[in-house]
C-alpha cells in the first residue's frame, strides 16, 4: 500500500484499526540481546473490556522479554506501532493499547485535514432538520476536530448524537463567526466513541465524520483556519 504515513489521531482510531486488522502478512518482533527476534502472527483479537490485543504467534518460543517493547506491523493500512507486553502464555502474547503518537498508519484521505487543538473551543454551526411532523430546523454549534476542503469531523455529545441520528438533513451555515455564502449539505460518514483530555479532565464524547456535497469556498476556509 502506498501513501503518506501519519500518527494515529486518537485511541478510538487505534481501536478501530485493531478491530479491522487480520493476521495475514503481519509480524511482531523484539530486539533481544542485540538481535531481532521476529514471528509471524497467526491470529489476533482485540479485547474491548481491557483495551488489550491478544496475538497468537507462529512457533513462538516465549523468548520475548516482558519488560521490553515489542514492534508490530499490520497489513491493514500499513500500520506499525510499538507497545508493552501485558502477558505471555504458550503461543500467545497480549499487549496494551499503544498511545496514538506511537502508531503510524497510511493516510487514506485524498485531501489533507487541518487538525484543531481540542483544548480550545473552535465551533461551527449546523442547521439540522429532524424527522418531526413540523419538519422544524434546529440550529446547533459543535466543536471542530479537523477540516478539509470537502470534509469535517466534529465532537458530538451522546445527546446530540441521538439528535443527529434522527435527522433528515444537515447543513453547515457558519465556520466560526463566518457566515457561508450558501449552506452546505453534509453526509454523515461515521460515528466513533472518543475520549480525550481537556483542562486535565477525561472527556467522553463522539467523533462524527462528514463529507460535504459541495466544497468550502477557499477564502472562507482560509479565514476560518487562520482565525484559530
Amino acid at each position: 500500500m502506498q501513501g503518506k504515513y501519519r500518527d494515529a489521531e486518537s485511541i478510538s482510531e487505534i481501536e478501530s484499526i485493531l478491530k479491522e486488522a487480520s493476521p495475514e502478512e503481519c509480524v511482531v518482533w523484539q530486539n533481544v540481546n542485540g538481535k531481532r527476534v521476529i514471528y509471524d502472527i497467526v491470529s489476533l483479537e482485540y479485547l474491548e473490556e481491557s483495551r488489550e490485543t491478544k496475538f497468537k504467534l507462529n512457533l513462538y518460543r516465549m523468548d520475548f522479554v516482558d519488560t521490553e517493547l515489542v514492534y508490530i506491523k499490520l497489513k491493514y493500512r500499513g500500520t506499525m506501532f510499538k507497545a508493552n507486553i501485558v502477558q505471555q502464555y504458550g503461543s500467545y502474547i497480549t499487549i496494551g493499547t499503544p498511545s496514538h503518537e506511537a502508531v503510524k498508519t497510511i493516510e487514506l484521505r485524498a485531501e489533507p485535514r487541518i487538525a484543531f487543538d481540542l483544548e480550545e473551543d473552535t465551533l461551527i454551526t449546523l442547521t439540522i432538520t429532524r424527522n418531526e411532523l413540523a419538519q422544524k430546523d434546529h440550529i446547533l454549534r459543535f466543536q471542530v476536530v479537523d477540516i478539509s476542503d470537502s470534509g469535517i469531523c466534529l465532537l458530538v455529545s451522546n445527546q446530540n448524537k441521538k439528535f443527529m441520528e434522527d435527522s433528515t438533513e444537515m447543513y453547515i451555515s457558519h465556520l466560526g463567526p463566518i457566515k457561508l455564502k450558501e449552506k452546505i449539505p453534509l453526509e454523515k460518514q461515521y460515528i466513533r466513541d472518543f475520549r480525550y483530555k481537556k483542562l486535565g479532565k477525561n472527556i467522553f464524547s463522539n467523533r462524527v465524520g462528514f463529507k460535504l456535497t459541495l466544497k468550502f469556498d477557499p477564502e472562507d476556509l482560509d479565514r476560518f483556519i487562520k482565525s484559530r
